[in-house]
């Protein structure tokens, strides 16, 4: 059988406005047009798809089974020639991310300056936040999430893990002594994140459980940079991602307390929304990000 594809075109626009005459002015055709096209699809495949009368337009038991497999087929194929037009597209454009405020400054500058050496024509619109955005609402492309609660919405890629560990400088060990288990740190000073550290408490893993164990303070910053700087300075124990102090505890800088005590580490994910066929300039950047991460976190 020869392919049917306009008049399945015209046949589902009917079905949907439920008569000729709107579905002519949705086609940009005359009424006859569309009746010939219904016509001539219920010759070819031998099936009653419609009742007709001069009031209403109803469609057969045949055309409601039918007219599901005709939507289906089109939005394939329109799907298809979405996807043939993204692979004839070049590495150009903007690709816009948001990503976690610490990690973005740690992370992001030495990711993206590697991914333009590469592809120089493809801009990057990189926001750093700490709150979660809606990709959508927000005209996003993608971005990192640190969390397994995510939307069911989105494509997650898990990218690495988040590695959180108790850290103080080698002049505050010296001056206090050094904690070796979680009852040690009520009588220790810490530095903590005022959005992160509710309630004054640090989540510690006691005999396979999570507990969250109650320290003095005497600075809150929302900002993991300057908790990192202060800890540096001897202000107290922080708790920080272990990212952000790797070079630290290289050379000396910082050292990890309670680290048997420390949670599993959380997955790092770059999630974008769900749509058929990706762009090839997003392809390429998460294919890019997966594989530096790897070598990276």
């Amino acid at each position: 059988m020869r392919s049917m594809i306009e008049e399945m075109t015209t046949f589902a626009v009917v079905a949907k406005t439920g008569s000729f005459t709107q579905a002519s002015k949705v086609l940009g055709k005359s009424k006859t047009y569309v009746s010939l096209q219904v016509s001539r699809l219920e010759d070819a495949i031998g099936l009653k798809l419609m009742f007709r009368t001069t009031r209403r337009l109803e469609l057969t038991p045949s055309g409601l089974a039918y007219v599901d497999y005709c939507e289906q087929l089109l939005a394939t194929i329109d799907e298809a020639e979405r996807a043939l037009e993204v692979l004839k597209g070049d590495m150009q454009g903007v690709i816009s991310l948001s990503v976690p405020v610490s990690f973005g400054q740690v992370f992001m500058t030495q990711v993206i300056a590697e991914f333009q050496l590469k592809y120089p024509d493809v801009k990057v619109a990189l926001e750093l936040h700490n709150s979660v955005k809606d990709l959508k609402f927000e005209s996003l492309d993608m971005a990192v999430r640190m969390s397994s609660e995510l939307d069911e919405d989105l494509v997650a890629i898990k990218i690495g893990c988040l590695d959180m560990g108790v850290y103080a400088a080698p002049t505050y060990l010296a001056k206090y002594e050094r904690p070796i288990c979680p009852e040690n740190l009520c009588h220790h000073t810490g530095v903590l994140h005022s959005s992160v550290d509710k309630f004054h408490r640090w989540p510690l893993l006691i005999e396979g459980e999570v507990v969250l164990t109650e320290i003095n303070w005497n600075l809150s910053i929302n900002h993991y940079p300057l908790i990192r700087e202060s800890a540096i300075e001897g202000k107290g124990l922080v708790r920080l991602p272990s990212y952000l102090v790797k070079q630290d505890l290289i050379e000396k800088r910082l050292c990890e307390v309670l680290s048997d005590f420390k949670l599993e580490p959380d997955p790092i994910y770059l999630v974008y929304p769900y749509q058929g066929v990706l762009p090839l300039k997003t392809r390429v950047f998460i294919d890019f990000i997966k594989a530096w991460f790897k070598e990276h976190l």
